[in-house]
């Protein structure tokens, strides 16, 4: 079988464009002993069903595009699951003070159940972190294993 020069450039183009989409999927470190943004000690928020928390990760994906254009250590803070506010850190790495004054102003104007706020994840150095878990409970009252950020 032959194929024509335009044939094989759409067919190596097309590969070209899988590879790079497939090798910039969005991945997150969502185990707080591995949170390297923050000197602080901060736990996973567990807030919302599993549903919830993945449209809102699906909002964090549909926006946030390459983690190299956030020079500065950002937080990202879901509005309503299907919103983003965003803060940037002052000082390198998120202090839990930092965290606090983008919640604040993620939450002005009111807070209604349909726009509640909630950290999210946090991009600083090229790797993104999640911070935000479902609140739901296994049988033995332990919190559910989730995923972040599902391929």
């Amino acid at each position: 079988m032959t194929y024509t020069k335009p044939t094989l450039l759409t067919a190596l183009a097309a590969l070209s464009l899988m590879c790079v989409t497939q090798a910039h999927a969005l991945t997150c470190e969502a185990d707080p002993a591995k949170f390297a943004f923050t000197d602080d000690k901060l736990t996973v928020f567990r807030f919302g069903t599993p549903e919830q928390v993945d449209r809102a990760y699906q909002t964090l994906k549909d926006t946030i595009g390459p983690l190299d254009k956030y020079a500065a250590t950002t937080v990202f803070y879901s509005k309503g699951y299907t919103k983003l506010t965003q803060h940037v850190c002052a000082d390198g790495k998120c202090s839990v003070p930092d965290i606090g004054k983008g919640f604040s102003a993620c939450s002005a104007g009111g807070m209604s159940l349909a726009d509640a706020c909630y950290p999210l994840a946090v991009a600083y150095q090229n790797k993104l972190y999640c911070l935000l878990a479902p609140s739901n409970k296994t049988a033995s009252g332990e919190s559910a294993t989730y995923v972040p950020l599902k391929p």
